[in-house]
């Protein structure tokens, strides 16, 4: 493929309940990716990424018996409120390496029992089973 033609797809999502091991989705986000539908992961945007690690700071300040926090996501250059869930599922296959602050945040809240990898999939999928435990 030449130079500065990858492939790129549309995906739309919505949100429903998930089971472990199922992909969550998000309703009306519509998101441009270079993986053809989230299934074999890959990179993710930056302003995806940005909102999963909000997502791992409102994790980090929920408190017990509050609702589940949410986070502002970007679409189409309009920002929506998504729950923190909601944003484990954009990178629910996203194979990026996290940074340093976010494995900070992932280690101070013990959900590093969880992440096999530190990759953005790798904590959402543990975020996402510790909320769905909540």
């Amino acid at each position: 493929m030449a130079l500065g033609m990858e492939r790129t797809s549309e995906i739309r999502v919505r949100f429903r309940p998930f089971n472990l091991g199922e992909t969550p989705i998000v309703k009306g986000i519509h998101m441009r990716t270079t993986y053809r539908n989230n299934a074999r992961g890959g990179h993710c945007p930056g302003h995806v990424r940005d909102t999963f690690i909000s997502a791992l700071e409102a994790y980090e300040a929920w408190e017990d018996g509050k609702p589940e926090p949410t986070v502002e996501f970007e679409v189409d250059h309009e920002p929506r409120s998504i729950t923190i869930s909601q944003a484990a599922g954009l990178v629910w296959n996203c194979s990026d390496i996290l940074p340093g602050s976010a494995r900070f945040i992932i280690e101070s809240t013990g959900l590093d029992a969880l992440v096999k990898r530190w990759t953005y999939a790798s904590a959402a999928r543990a975020m996402a089973t510790e909320i769905s435990r909540a």
